[in-house]
């Protein structure tokens, strides 16, 4: 990601499950290799393990789409140098859509975590209404749509602009119907399983 991305896949990879990450930087995390990553004292600053809430699924649809993240972000950090006030505001409105979203994990409420997506996403959306930029496809703001139709929550992934979308619904016949929903849209669900977080 030319040192632009927030380092959550790597952060994902290393520690596993689900978790609230603090990105540190590029420029501090590239100082340190193999098990530092995971065994220094800063652990803690950018991980804290979390839990889906009980009968919760978390799913994930492939759009069909190949994004490249680096000239996204790029445009994003361009973006929020000629309007630092707004970038300000951006990030406020999305730190407060994570605090509800780490509430509903905190307190095992699924409908908590979902009001936090939902609001994760029209924060996005007005992002790249505001600068210009494609976050939400067609496809994927149907992959949300049709979560969101199922009283579900979802959301583009990443860097957003095509490529994979997520969304958080109850197990059993609401997740069959929303997966049979995709199939029609023409976007594979693609397999995921959560598995448990290291820890700090």
């Amino acid at each position: 990601q030319q040192r632009s991305g927030s380092g959550i896949d790597v952060a994902a990879i290393a520690y596993g499950g689900i978790g609230l990450y603090r990105s540190l930087g590029a420029d501090f995390l590239v100082q340190l290799t193999g098990p530092a990553i995971v065994n220094t004292a800063f652990s803690v600053a950018i991980w804290t393990p979390l839990a889906m809430p009980a009968g919760a699924m978390l799913l994930a649809g492939f759009t069909g789409q190949s994004v490249s993240t680096g000239p996204a972000v790029a445009h994003v950090l361009t973006w929020a140098e000629a309007h630092p006030q707004q970038w300000i505001e951006f990030a406020s409105l999305s730190r407060q859509a994570v605090n509800v979203c780490v509430r509903g994990l905190e307190s095992g409420q699924l409908p908590t975590f979902q009001l936090g997506m939902r609001e994760a996403r029209r924060v996005l959306r007005g992002l790249g209404q505001s600068i210009g930029l494609t976050i939400e496809t067609p496809l994927l703001a149907a992959l949300a749509d049709s979560a969101e139709a199922l009283g579900a929550s979802g959301k583009s992934s990443g860097a957003g602009g095509g490529d994979c979308g997520i969304a958080v619904i109850e197990a059993g016949e609401p997740e069959k119907r929303l997966k049979d929903r995709w199939q029609q849209l023409g976007i594979r669900n693609v397999p995921v399983t959560v598995v448990p977080s290291i820890g700090v």
